[in-house]
């Protein structure tokens, strides 16, 4: 490659950073944690009545993607990656949001279903009211020891962060050593 077909790489680059400087900044995620927020609190909330909405949102989600993958190339400027670590507090949202769930969905189907429910538990109304409560909160106890038992990091990935984090260290201790011995040599020549 002759340097002159180098520069004129480096002019057709420096016209899109031209062209993307030109375009508006993106607005951050806020908007699309917030539709997500919405998205799956009416699926998750509603279940029992509308079961086919999950599939919708499946649905919904892949055309999403293809709309923000082009509104990012074309309309926006690109915006600088940030690491992500922690979602914050749309975690402890969409955990209530999960826990509420159980209490709307029980409710749904002890009230869309009485008569069903009167033949299965031949009950007072009470009766039935305090059996929705204790399945409510087994499910819901059942659901923290899930929460608990299932690691949020796979072990592959927490041991190979390690194997990472050890080969690191080793290489900073060999850095160490090796300055050690250029300064106690630089410090023998003075």
């Amino acid at each position: 490659m002759k340097s002159g077909d180098r520069f004129q790489d480096w002019q057709k680059v420096d016209v899109v950073a031209i062209q993307q400087y030109g375009l508006p900044s993106y607005g951050g995620v806020f908007d699309q944690y917030l539709e997500l927020m919405r998205q799956f609190s009416q699926i998750i909330l509603f279940s029992a009545a509308f079961p086919l909405g999950a599939l919708l949102s499946l649905l919904s989600g892949y055309v999403e993607i293809y709309w923000e993958r082009y509104q990012l190339i074309h309309w926006v400027r690109r915006p600088f990656p940030h690491r992500g670590v922690f979602i914050g507090a749309w975690y402890f949202a969409l955990e209530a949001i999960s826990i509420a769930s159980v209490m709307t969905n029980l409710g749904i189907v002890f009230v869309t279903n009485g008569e069903e429910i009167s033949q299965v538990f031949p009950w007072s109304a009470t009766a039935r009211l305090f059996v929705a409560v204790v399945l409510e909160h087994v499910i819901v106890a059942l659901r923290f020891f899930i929460a608990i038992g299932i690691d949020d990091v796979p072990s592959w990935i927490r041991m190979a962060h390690l194997k990472n984090t050890h080969a690191l260290s080793r290489e900073l201790d060999q850095v160490e050593t090796q300055l050690g011995q250029i300064r106690k040599r630089k410090w023998r020549h003075r």
